[in-house]
């Protein structure tokens, strides 16, 4: 009976000793991430939960600073922090936190935006881990639109001499996101530099540099007058080539008729 009595009191002293010890945490603990690298797709609409893990529960707490550097807060992500500057408050024995990032869809065709995501700064009872900083790459999910480019005309006629010139004029059906270039090929029994003048031709081929978000593209041809009689001539048009943001569309061949 007496051995009994003393290994109850003995149980006892080990439970309030443990106890005495929990409620006593005076070490000091490592906070780190564990991850090397995420990706998140630009239009995710529920925010990325990323965690802190704390290496040891004795400890009285403290707080550990985040700095979010690589994009814009507020035009390319947000955080549950408020900003890409933030501070996370621990308590005595927590073993882990969490924080969220959320990105900013938008309709800009860009390229990828990689987020250096770091703790920089502990204090209390806290220190810095062995993993501090990770990368968190936002995927572009926004697609270009191609534009169709067509002449608007399948024929047209000039006057050779008109003081004018013949405004020729492709169509896109939609606008390019991208923009581009359009290669137009010139053929026909008219002579390039004799009987006619495009701005910036050469070699019986013209480009056009077309900017983002366009929805047409035009060049000028002038007929070169002279005295001789001769019969009408003409200029084959035809899209050759497009790049970028552009495909060729359905009425890619035009004929202009020098009179």
């Amino acid at each position: 009976m007496k051995l009994r009595s003393l290994l109850f009191l003995g149980l006892i002293s080990l439970f309030f000793g443990c106890e005495e010890d929990d409620n006593n945490a005076t070490g000091t603990a490592a906070v780190s991430f564990a991850y090397d690298n995420l990706r998140e797709v630009e239009g995710a609409t529920i925010p990325l939960s990323l965690n802190l893990g704390i290496d040891n529960y004795a400890h009285a707490g403290g707080s550990v600073t985040i700095d979010i550097t690589g994009a814009t807060y507020g035009t390319d992500y947000e955080s549950s922090g408020g900003a890409s500057s933030f501070t996370i408050d621990l308590e005595a024995g927590q073993l882990a936190a969490s924080f969220t990032i959320q990105p900013i869809d938008d309709d800009v065709i860009e390229e990828d935006k990689v987020l250096t995501i770091a703790i920089t700064s502990a204090s209390g009872s806290l220190t810095l881990g062995e993993k501090t900083s990770f990368s968190l790459t936002l995927l572009d999910d926004d697609n270009p639109t191609i534009a169709a480019v067509e002449f608007e005309n399948e024929t047209a006629e000039l006057d050779e001499n008109s003081t004018s010139p013949l405004s020729v004029l492709l169509n896109f059906n939609q606008a390019s996101t991208e923009g581009g270039t359009i290669t137009i090929g010139l053929a026909g029994d008219a002579v390039l530099g004799t009987d006619y003048t495009i701005a910036d031709a050469s070699g019986n081929m013209v480009s056009l540099n077309v900017p983002a978000g366009a929805t047409s593209a035009t060049f000028d041809i002038a007929a070169i007058d002279n005295s001789e009689y001769e019969p009408n001539k003409t200029i084959g048009l035809s899209i050759e080539e497009v790049s970028g943001g552009l495909s060729i569309g359905v009425l890619n061949n035009s004929t202009v008729t020098i009179l």
